[in-house]
């Protein structure tokens, strides 16, 4: 029966507008829950798990953001955000993280993960986003995927193969260990630079409102790349 009310609504134009919003915002307050009760344990775990094994990550996207501005998690986050080098193995992070409870939730890679790769993994609920980098002199970047205006994924995957694309580049200089909730972690050198290139100058004034696709000023759209999801079963 339940999945039959849940086909009924995928299918109704009608229930799907006067519901969707309503459950996206369940989801958030859901989601929003979870990220409080756990997210300094899933950080510390994660961080022993990969500071363990010497592989290089740092604080990236929101989570920095929250580091730099909030001296903590924002209170509205719904998801931890670590930057890796398309260097790092990520075979062996995937082993090292399954072996220690996360679990791998999804991977969007661009050409076969040669070019870009996001995998997303969740512990106790919770999701933790790996934007993996490339350095190129004294810049590096990742990317971030998006559905087309007014498409689900699901439909934007069927009509394109995959996400649009988005290139976010920001200055490089190295990183360097800075505290976060009483563990040492590392965070851009520069990190000034690093989030006036994603947020804008005014990074220090908080925008429930702001967004990577539309307000982000170092973002570029890749038109001749596809972003292809991969699911992972979670049970």
């Amino acid at each position: 029966m339940k999945e039959k009310i849940k086909h009924i609504i995928r299918n109704n134009t009608v229930f799907r507008a006067l519901l969707g919003p309503m459950h996206r915002k369940i989801l958030k307050i859901q989601r929003n829950k979870i990220f409080k009760s756990t997210a300094l344990e899933a950080l510390n775990k994660l961080h022993n798990v990969l500071e363990g094994q010497d592989i290089e990550y740092w604080l990236e996207f929101g989570t920095l953001l929250g580091a730099v501005r909030e001296k903590g998690f924002i209170a509205h986050d719904l998801d931890i955000d670590i930057g890796l080098f398309m260097t790092a193995d990520n075979e062996k992070v995937s082993e090292l993280l399954s072996q220690s409870g996360f679990v791998k939730y999804r991977t969007i890679s661009i050409d076969d993960g040669k070019y870009g790769l996001e995998e997303t993994y969740t512990y106790k609920g919770l999701s933790i986003d790996f934007f993996y980098f490339t350095r190129r002199d004294d810049k590096m970047f990742c990317h971030v995927f998006s559905n087309e205006y007014g498409k689900s994924w699901d439909k934007t995957i069927e009509d394109r193969g995959g996400l649009i694309v988005y290139e976010h580049t920001f200055p490089y200089d190295g990183f360097e260990e800075s505290m976060f909730l009483g563990k040492k972690v590392l965070i851009p050198k520069n990190v000034h630079k690093h989030l006036v290139a994603q947020y804008g100058e005014t990074y220090m004034v908080k925008d429930k409102k702001w967004n990577p696709y539309d307000m982000a000023p170092n973002k570029e759209i890749l038109e001749d790349k596809i972003g292809v999801v991969k699911s992972y079963a979670t049970s």
